[in-house]
Order: C-alpha cells, then structure tokens, then sequence
C-alpha cells in the first residue's frame, strides 16, 4: 500500500487545475481553499466533494464557453453543512435509485460477494424486478464501481473503496437498527449452504448477536461454532465474547434440555477467559458449573482442567494443584497415593503388575485394542 498524506492549499489547487483543465492558478485559488476547508485535504474526500458539485450543479461545464464555471457564495454557502465527508457521501447515496441504496446497505453490513448479496436481495426488501437476483446483483455493482463507491478485488468480490464510504452506507436507512441486521444474520443463517456458511461465519453470527435476539438454542450454538473457530485462529478475545453471547442466547431450562451445549459454551468460555487474565469472569464460569447437581466428574473435567491450569501456573499453588487432581482422578475411578511409599508397598506393586503381564496372553499384546471407555479416556487424558 502507498500512504498519502493531506494535501496543502497549493496541491490542492493543482489538482482542481488538472481536472478542470484550467492553467491559471489564480481562478482556481479560491475554489481550492473552499474545498481544503471542506476536506482537510484528504485526497479521495477531494475527489468526491468535487464530484458532488459536478452532480449538484454547482460546477459546471459551459457549452458556449467551453470551460468550467462555479460561483465561490453559492458553493460557500451551499455545503457549510458539509461537516465531514460522511454527510457529503450520504448526500450522494441519497440520490441514487433506490435498489442502489438498498445494495450500498446490505454490503455494508456484509462481505460484498455477488452470491451472498443475492440472497439478501432475493429475500429482503428489494422487489419488483423481473430479472435473477444474481444479475441484479451484477449490473447494480458495475455501477456502483462506475460511481466510485466499491471496487471489483477478485471474482465476484468487491470492497469499499474508503472505509468512510462504508460509514456513510451504515448510517443510511435503517441498517443500524438492531432489527434489520437480524434480519440480514437471519437470512443468511437459513439461506447460506453449509460451507459458504462457514466462510461468513462470524460475519453472521455479529449480525445476529446485534440484533438483541431473544434467547435460543439455535442461535447460541451458532456461537459455539463461531467461538471455537476464533479459538483455533487464537483469536482470544473474539472466542470469549462469542462464548458469552452463546451462554447469554441459552433458554432458561438449557440446563435440563440441552446440558452438552450449555456445558460446552461455559468450558470453552472459562479456558478463553484464563487465556485473556479475566480470572473474576472465569472463576464465575466455574462456580455456574461445578454448583450445578447431577453433573458427573466427567461433565465437569474441562472445568476442572482450566482451574487446575490457573493454580499451577498462575497462582503458583502447587499442593493445591497436586490435591485437586488427586481428588478428580479418585472420582474417576482411579486412585493415586498422595504421600511417599515404601518400598515394601512398592515391591508389592510391582510384583502384582508382574504376574498379571504374565497371566496376559500374547495374542492380546499382539493385537491391541483402542480405548473405548470414555472415562478411561478421560483419565489418561487429564494423566
């Protein structure tokens, strides 16, 4: 990328100069500071407030002349309102038709891709048009592209051409209700087949989540998946706050209906809260699950695996560590002496273990068998 920096009033006038097509950089002088003034010199809110007095009329090309003219009041006057370049951009998009202004609102709140865009104007606000989505879609992009507002970055694909354009977009209509961008999660939750689901992903769960949706199963496992693919990103923070949107979705009675999904999005939620040094947050995590009845040691072996984590190598209590799993192990099933032994005990062990390799038939060393037993599995797990 190549930065540019703001311009000063005299690179400013030269590029009025250069696109009026005009020598004498005294006519230009003042239309020059007005719309320094107008943009701090930034070079694309030059162009497009330039653009925006060409499309107002209030620089214009004289036939009978044939040169531009403009009158400094009017323009002076005329876009004192003009405080930033968000509200010159929104005074553009407004002008345009309006299945172009809806376009400009779904892509702002989306990545821009022709299949994803065309569903949303399939099943959404956009009506009346007689032709595919898909190539509404296209022929709607190509201007927008001619209008300056995307860009065409691969395939199918396109992307602002500023992030204030973006700006202006979101703020247009009602694409910052929570409403609508529930509207548009929805949409492309029940519409996207699975692997392009999977690409947007976080784009769609963010849409939902915005949309202060009631609570649901369904969508609080949507963020499970989201927060444990933020997960293997190492995307802490992310997988944190989709863990607890998730958690915040679940009904009231998920503790009975759907124990494995409310389990999964606490222990994921407390291992990305240990990771982030939010310890009160996870502490909470763990206190929610372990004072829930009925849960097996199994249930509550994630949890008990991410406080063990935190004794060890944040807390430094290393008996407690020792003590803690100790007594997991022994709910498992399986007993560890906590103090030394004596040799006597331990001949004793050894010679047993001994004699039951023996009594082993060879076949069964031959062919071995994988572990099935899930609490076995646990236990060599947390081994």
């Amino acid at each position: 990328d190549v930065e540019v920096g703001s311009f000063g009033v005299d690179s400013v006038n030269q590029i009025i100069m250069a696109m009026l097509s005009i020598d004498d950089a005294d006519v230009t002088q003042r239309l020059a500071k007005i719309c320094l003034k107008r943009t701090n010199g930034n070079p694309f809110f030059l162009i497009q407030f330039v653009t925006m007095l060409e499309e107002t009329e209030m620089l214009t090309f004289n036939l009978g002349l044939l040169k531009w003219v403009w009158d400094e009041e009017v323009i002076e006057n005329e876009t004192m309102s003009t405080s930033n370049v968000v509200d010159l951009l929104q005074a553009r998009m407004r002008k345009l038709p309006m299945n172009m202004q809806q376009l400009l609102q779904y892509a702002s709140c989306l990545e821009s891709k022709t299949s994803t865009l065309a569903i949303i104007l399939k099943n959404h606000a956009i009506s009346g048009s007689k032709t595919e989505p898909e190539e509404d879609v296209l022929a709607l992009l190509t201007k927008l592209v001619q209008g300056n507002y995307l860009e065409r970055c691969g395939v199918n694909v396109y992307r602002w051409v500023h992030d204030k354009v973006q700006e202006a977009a979101l703020s247009l209509g009602d694409v910052s209700t929570s409403l609508f961008q529930f509207e548009i999660g929805s949409i492309l939750y029940h519409s996207l087949e699975a692997r392009e689901l999977e690409e947007a992903l976080f784009v769609v769960v963010d849409l939902i989540n915005k949309g202060g949706v009631h609570r649901r199963s369904e969508f609080a496992e949507l963020n499970l998946r989201a927060a444990e693919k933020a997960r293997t990103m190492s995307a802490f923070r992310s997988a944190a706050a989709f863990s607890s949107n998730g958690i915040s979705l679940l009904p009231r009675d998920s503790w009975t209906t759907n124990r494995s999904l409310v389990l999964r999005l606490y222990s994921l939620g407390c291992e990305m809260e240990l990771a982030l040094g939010r310890h009160e947050v996870m502490e909470t995590y763990c206190d929610e699950v372990l004072s829930r009845p009925g849960l097996s040691t199994l249930e509550k072996l994630p949890i008990y695996s991410t406080m063990i984590q935190k004794l060890c190598t944040i807390d430094s209590k290393y008996e407690e560590t020792i003590d803690l799993c100790c007594d997991v192990l022994k709910e498992l099933g399986c007993g560890v002496p906590r103090g030394p032994s004596s040799p006597i005990k331990v001949m004793s062990l050894l010679f047993r273990t001994y004699r039951k390799a023996k009594k082993t038939p060879k076949t069964f060393c031959e062919t071995p068998r994988a572990m099935t037993d899930p609490t076995q599995k646990a236990i060599m797990g947390f081994l």
